[in-house]
């Protein structure tokens, strides 16, 4: 991953990635990069990268496939698996390595044939820490990240704390309070009021830039690590 026959990742290039007609919402979608990364969705222990592979399309060469699990987004147990493709293009006068599309990057997620967050929190933001961070050996990394959702899922936790209110008279407070307010609300000043779409809400939020945040976010983990031991 930090040879040359991957392309150095950068917010320029996941920009790029990301300029597609299907990756409109730009913004919501790093936010999910991140998160995914952040909190723990990719298993390290399922990394995998293989470089044996033969492009029956015969439009890339030195084509190079980085693997892994992706926990899904509220859906318990459930994993996706992810492959994010990078080569260099059989024709052409670059001979620079680039990151590969559908059909050669896939994840097994509804939208796997788009850029999904699963497939470039993989791509994009743990190949990039892996390149970063070049001293880093492999255990020393899996250290540094947190631990995997699938392995917290395992483990028995409150009820209260999946379910806020549930022990609790707080989640009838809330009906009541909001039932109230609707129905002493004017009809005026509910006419025409129309729900703002993902696309229109993320476009009022500057995008995040993946790898610097990604880059200050492993500086913390690593003085966390050093003073918490």
């Amino acid at each position: 991953l930090r040879s040359e026959r991957l392309p150095r990742m950068s917010d320029e290039l996941i920009n790029a990635i990301l300029t597609s007609p299907q990756n409109r919402s730009r913004t919501g979608l790093k936010e999910r990069i991140l998160k995914h990364v952040k909190r723990g969705s990719l298993s390290l222990d399922t990394l995998t990268v293989r470089t044996d592979l033969v492009d029956q399309l015969e439009a890339y060469n030195d084509v190079v496939l980085v693997g892994m699990m992706c926990s899904a987004s509220q859906k318990k147990g459930k994993t996706y698996n992810v492959n994010a493709a990078f080569g260099v293009k059989a024709e052409g006068s670059n001979r620079c390595p680039e990151y590969i599309g559908f059909p050669y990057s896939k994840c097994e997620c509804p939208n796997g044939m788009t850029d999904c967050g699963h497939k470039m929190s993989a791509a994009g933001g743990m190949v990039f820490i892996i390149q970063h961070h070049s001293q880093w050996t492999f255990d020393k990394l899996k250290e540094m990240m947190p631990e995997p959702i699938r392995v917290v899922e395992s483990l028995p936790i409150p009820v209260a704390y999946a379910f806020s209110g549930v022990a609790t008279k707080e989640r009838e407070t809330d009906r009541a309070v909001k039932k109230r307010a609707k129905k002493d609300t004017p009809v005026e000043d509910v006419i025409g009021d129309n729900e703002e779409t993902d696309d229109e809400d993320d476009a009022k939020r500057p995008p995040p830039q993946v790898c610097d945040e990604l880059r200050d976010w492993m500086k913390a983990c690593n003085v966390r690590k050093r003073v918490t031991g």
